[in-house]
């Protein structure tokens, strides 16, 4: 499961340099064609929602110092139904447990532009960086590939 939220989130060392070819490529086609018009941003984040773990307080307290991967390692077919990565969280007095996909998107065309997947608890203001791409040849926050 880790590996694919690597990959989704857009990870260089995860994506293969064939797959981010063909994403730019498609990219340029569509700023050539406007369809993505840069005229402005906007930064959103929503829940993902993941089958609530059924775990011992024993095992929580391994999860949350890292050694997940060392538990149900005699049975096989439960191990393959925990989820390690997820998290739990609380929004207006609602609890989530999963994922969290934050995403960059143009206001107009509502074409994701960049996106990072993390684990619930994370805030919203802790990806921002990630999301927010800085051009160094315009020094301006936006677009990178033009």
């Amino acid at each position: 499961m880790k590996d694919h939220l690597a990959d989704l989130s857009g990870n260089p060392e995860i994506r293969s340099p064939g797959k981010v070819r063909q994403e730019s490529a498609m990219i340029c086609c569509l700023l050539v064609v406007d369809v993505i018009m840069n005229e402005g941003k906007m930064v959103d984040a929503s829940f993902t929602i993941a089958p609530r773990q059924r775990n011992t307080r024993e095992e929580n307290k391994l999860i949350k110092e890292g050694k997940g991967d060392e538990l149900w390692n005699d049975k096989p077919n439960k191990k393959r139904h925990k989820d390690i990565d997820a998290r739990w969280t609380k929004k207006n007095n609602e609890t989530f447990y999963g994922y969290k996909n934050h995403a960059k998107a143009d206001t107009k065309s509502k074409f994701i532009d960049t996106y990072k997947v993390t684990d619930a608890s994370v805030h919203d203001s802790q990806p921002l960086e990630d999301l927010l791409i800085i051009n160094p040849k315009r020094r301006k926050v936006g677009f990178l590939r033009r």
